[in-house]
């Protein structure tokens, strides 16, 4: 489930946003027992407050979460990279 897929401003207009990007994952066998789950979180600097420099962004936060997804599942769900 993808529970924060979002840009966070902070209090300077012109301060470049994160990016947020949070998800968990559940491993389950083939009869719906639940093998290990797991809460992923990334946070990425825009480099710069313009919507091309924030696309590019979330571009590098689901890359990156999506990689530590994997490796979990490759690990069997074991504690990898947290």
């Amino acid at each position: 489930d993808v529970r924060t897929f979002e840009v966070r401003y902070s209090n300077d207009r012109d301060a470049a946003p994160g990016i947020v990007v949070d998800l968990y994952a559940a491993l389950a066998r083939t009869d719906d027992q639940a093998v290990s789950d797991r809460n992923f979180t990334v946070t990425v600097s825009a480099g710069d407050n313009r919507v091309s420099a924030i696309t590019l962004a979330f571009d590098h936060a689901v890359n990156k979460i999506l990689a530590e997804l994997v490796a979990w599942v490759n690990a069997g769900g074991g504690d990898s990279a947290q």
